[in-house]
C-alpha cells in the first residue's frame, strides 16, 4: 500500500498556488517514508520531504506508526525514533535560524497497538529528541471489534469506531506520565461530539477527525465545537485548558 500520492514536489506545487490567502488556518503536513525506502534510509526521506515543504507547513507531523507501509512501525522503536526525530528537529532549527521565525512545531504519529511499556519509551525518546508533543493514535491492526465482519482480514488499518478505546487508553496513558508538557493531539473514532469532548478529558490539548467525516460530514466540526463550549460550562470549566487532562485526576 505505502502513502499513495504523487509526491513532494507535487504537493508543494498544489500548496504554493492554494495557500497564498487562501488558508487562514493552521495547516499540518504529514510526512512518511517512501514505500521501497529501507529503514536504514528512512531520515533522508523524511528530512528531504520536510525541506521541500517546511516553509509551507505551520506544523509537521512524523508518521512513523500507519500499518499500511511494510516495516514502518519499526521506525518506533526508542533509539530509532530518537535519531529520526532528532534529525528533523535539527533541521527545523536550521531552516528557521534562516528567518526571524521560532523552529515551526514537529509531532510525532505513535501506534494504538504498541504495548504500555513501548509507548513510554517511544514518546520518551521523541520528547528527549526535541519533539513538541505526540498524535494518538493512527489506525490500527486489532481486529476484534469487527471479528464478525466477513471485510475484518483484509490488509491496512482499521479506523473509526473500533478505535475510539484504544485512543482514549493511549491518550490518558501519555497525559498520566507527562501532564500538559508534551501536548497531544487525540485521534481515533470521534464520530460525535462527545467522544472529542472525552479525548480533552483524557488529556489531548487538540483532536484530530478523518472517518467521522466520512459519517457526519463537514458539520461535525460546528457541533463538536457547541458541544465542548456548552460542557466546559456545565461542567465548572474556565477555559478549555483546564479540562485537559481532568478526566485522569
Amino acid at each position: 500500500m505505502g502513502f499513495n500520492n504523487a509526491g513532494s514536489q507535487s504537493l508543494k506545487q498544489h500548496l504554493q498556488r492554494h495557500k497564498k490567502g487562501k488558508i487562514s488556518i493552521p495547516l499540518g503536513i504529514n510526512l512518511g517514508r517512501n514505500k521501497t525506502t529501507p529503514n536504514d534510509s528512512a531520515i533522508e526521506d523524511y528530512r528531504n520531504t520536510f525541506t521541500d515543504l517546511y516553509d509551507l507547513g505551520d506544523y509537521f507531523v512524523i508518521n512513523v506508526s500507519s500499518p499500511n507501509t511494510q516495516g514502518l512501525r519499526d521506525l518506533q522503536q526508542a533509539e530509532t525514533i530518537k535519531a529520526l526525530v532528532s534529525a528533523i528537529t535539527e533541521r527545523a532549527r536550521s531552516l528557521a535560524g534562516q528567518g526571524d521565525a521560532a523552529a515551526k512545531p514537529i509531532f510525532v504519529k505513535v501506534a494504538p497497538d504498541l504495548d504500555s511499556e513501548s509507548l513510554d519509551l517511544t514518546v520518551d525518546a521523541c520528547v528527549r529528541a526535541g519533539a513538541n508533543g505526540i498524535i494518538a493514535v493512527n489506525t490500527t491492526l486489532c481486529r476484534d471489534a469487527v471479528s464478525s465482519s466477513p471485510h475484518a482480514h483484509e490488509s491496512g488499518g482499521l479506523s473509526g469506531a473500533p478505535l475510539r478505546h484504544l485512543s482514549l487508553a493511549t491518550v490518558e496513558r501519555i497525559h498520566r506520565r507527562y501532564g500538559n508538557r508534551v501536548p497531544i493531539i487525540g485521534v481515533g473514532g470521534i464520530i460525535a461530539p462527545e467522544h472529542a469532548y472525552n479525548l480533552i478529558l483524557a488529556g489531548a490539548s487538540l483532536i484530530q477527525i478523518y472517518t467521522g467525516f466520512i459519517y457526519e460530514g463537514p458539520g461535525l466540526v460546528p457541533r463538536i465545537n457547541r458541544y465542548i463550549r456548552d460542557r466546559l460550562r456545565a461542567d465548572g470549566f474556565r477555559s478549555l485548558s483546564e479540562a485537559i487532562g481532568a478526566g485522569t485526576h
